[in-house]
């Protein structure tokens, strides 16, 4: 039989695992590296599996260019080297010009929006607004 006293337990836990799973461990602000680390692998991994899209924007937009140093990334993430290896290198990039290219095209809202918010979901962070 079951007792009031393990049913309270019970809906006590499910409560407590909803609110901890519910609250993102980590808020930071939109300029912080951490997000813009984000941003750049979710940038990366964007142009690695839509390549030929990015080279048609880049020869109609070549005021949207992105660092040398991306391609590097974009070609190690090609040969199947993880994320952890090559995205050190982009940390010299400049929060604005972060932003400049990664809502810069014209895909923006439907597909890198949508992938930066899952990647820091999956991380359990949460953004404020950047005061630059």
């Amino acid at each position: 039989m079951v007792s009031i006293k393990s049913i309270a337990l019970s809906a006590y836990a499910l409560t407590a695992a909803q609110l901890v799973s519910a609250a993102p461990a980590t808020t930071l602000p939109a300029n912080a590296e951490e997000v813009k680390e984000v941003e750049l692998g979710v940038y990366v991994n964007d142009i690695t599996k839509n390549l030929m899209e990015y080279y048609a924007f880049r020869a109609e937009h070549p005021e949207q260019a992105y660092p040398g140093i991306i391609e590097t990334a974009v070609f190690e993430d090609m040969m199947g080297q993880p994320q952890s290896e090559w995205i050190n290198q982009l940390t010299t990039i400049d929060y604005n010009e972060v932003q400049s290219m990664f809502t810069g095209v014209p895909w923006y809202s439907d597909r890198l929006a949508p992938a930066l918010s899952s990647s820091l979901k999956a991380l359990n962070i949460a953004t404020t607004v950047a005061t630059v």
